[in-house]
């Protein structure tokens, strides 16, 4: 693994969307297996402790942020992979109190940049997984978290279209055509946790007759 890799992942710094995907992309993250993945995090984590005890809740932040948005990169094709590494990212966010914001920071990242037409195919279609992998992980959230469900919307709204170019860089590195948009899962995802979200009881007075 080149120096300019592990640089990203252990300098936590808030990098551009551009900055970010020209330093990892998808295609060579789907080549790490699970020892390999939670390595690079758990190296993560140690810097984080570091910062913590230093009080420094910033730094801390910014390098869990940095680990969630290497996890979420990577295609999730092969035994959960990444709910089993992102789980104890999760856990340190919230314990700082910094989940939600931290992942909409990383969404409104990965919308920018696929859809920047001035970003590699390859780049841009490791957004894609970005919000994918987001949405998976973490649509059950939506039913108890009500922070959660306006990223979803944002993902909604934001209207993506896959880029051509992006779909064929997807199907050449062996991703099933046919795929639906960030936004048209946002969608689906948000209509189903609304037919499931539990109906409540109408009051009393609202069932009088107008006199």
């Amino acid at each position: 693994m080149s120096k300019s890799f592990y640089s990203l992942l252990l300098v936590p710094v808030l990098l551009s969307a551009s900055a970010w995907a020209a330093e990892y992309n998808y295609a060579e993250l789907q080549t790490k297996n699970l020892e390999e993945m939670t390595s690079v995090v758990r190296k993560q984590q140690q810097k984080v402790k570091g910062y913590i005890k230093d009080d420094d809740t910033d730094s801390a932040i910014a390098a869990l942020k940095s680990a969630a948005r290497y996890v979420l990169a990577r295609p999730d094709r092969d035994e959960n992979m990444v709910t089993k590494v992102i789980a104890p990212i999760k856990t340190q966010l919230k314990e700082l109190n910094a989940f939600e914001k931290s992942m909409d920071e990383l969404v409104q990242q990965a919308i920018d940049g696929i859809k920047d037409d001035n970003v590699k195919p390859v780049d841009r279609a490791t957004y894609y997984f970005v919000l994918m992998n987001f949405m998976a992980e973490f649509k059950p959230d939506i039913a108890n978290n009500p922070k959660i469900r306006p990223i979803f919307q944002k993902i909604k709204d934001a209207k993506i279209k896959l880029h051509k170019k992006v779909k064929q860089d997807l199907e050449y590195r062996g991703m099933q055509k046919n795929l639906l948009s960030p936004s048209e899962v946002a969608t689906k995802v948000l209509e189903s946790a609304k037919q499931a979200a539990p109906k409540t009881e109408p009051d009393q007075d609202d069932l009088e007759p107008e006199s």
